[in-house]
């Protein structure tokens, strides 16, 4: 290792070079500046062999203070701390959201962010408080399988969706360009758009459509024929219900 090796430069923290007496390295020190007290810096040192780890912790100290940030967790001094730093899946998902942007570079609209409300309320109930890398495989196994029983086809549809979209977010580099929170996402399950009921529905004969036609005067006939012929079938059924028949009157 050479003994004039330089800083590198970061937008957020450093990662400097401590040397000894006589100017040889000696460890690797991580440190930034103190969200709840920007006078003092929080450091970190590592051995020569460890400076890949010193930037890694770096990241996701600076994840931590963004959350704090953002008033969704209060940040903590690592010297206060338990083992346990990551996120909780109510805590990630609100962040994500919060950042998520179309590709358009717009915001969610309203209706797709009081969706998100909801299911994520669904979501919370399960693994709300957990942090996101004890989420295991098992876990959303039994979720999905009891939620499958439990909730509507579409509320279903979209928690299983938004979960597993929220979890591979967590396994792949973040926006901000720091690493994966987990190293996989637990979700293996397929989503399943579930069977529109139209399609049960048998198709309407002719022998129908004739007998339709003829309770209809005649100048409604030929809108209906007309309505058949283009694929019309949705101004067929908007007219049936207007005049109020239906299907069993046939």
């Amino acid at each position: 290792m050479e003994n004039t090796r330089t800083r590198k430069r970061r937008r957020w923290g450093s990662v400097i070079v401590r040397k000894d007496a006589d100017g040889n390295p000696t460890s690797f020190q991580a440190r930034y500046v103190n969200p709840l007290d920007p006078s003092k810096k929080v450091g970190r040192n590592f051995g020569l062999e460890y400076e890949t780890e010193a930037y890694r912790w770096l990241d996701e100290e600076h994840y931590l203070v963004t959350l704090h940030n953002k008033g969704i967790r209060q940040w903590v001094h690592p010297s206060q701390r338990g083992t346990d730093t990551m996120p909780t899946f109510r805590e990630y998902a609100k962040d994500y959201f919060d950042k998520y942007r179309k590709p358009d570079g717009s915001k969610l609209s309203g209706r797709a962010n009081r969706c998100n409300e909801i299911v994520l309320r669904r979501l919370n109930k399960t693994f709300g408080d957990i942090p996101l890398d004890r989420i295991t495989r098992q876990m959303v196994d039994e979720w999905y399988t009891t939620a499958r029983d439990e909730l509507t086809a579409w509320t279903f549809e979209q928690a299983a969706r938004t979960l597993k979209r929220i979890m591979l977010a967590a396994a792949t580099e973040q926006n901000d360009g720091t690493p994966p929170l987990i190293p996989a996402s637990p979700c293996r399950y397929r989503v399943i758009k579930p069977q529109s009921k139209r399609r049960d529905q048998p198709p309407i004969t002719a022998d129908e459509i004739k007998r339709l036609a003829d309770l209809f005067p005649d100048y409604y006939r030929l809108t209906l024929w007309l309505s058949l012929l283009v694929g019309g079938g949705l101004r067929v059924k908007k007219c049936v219900r207007n005049r109020g028949f239906s299907r069993i009157d046939l």
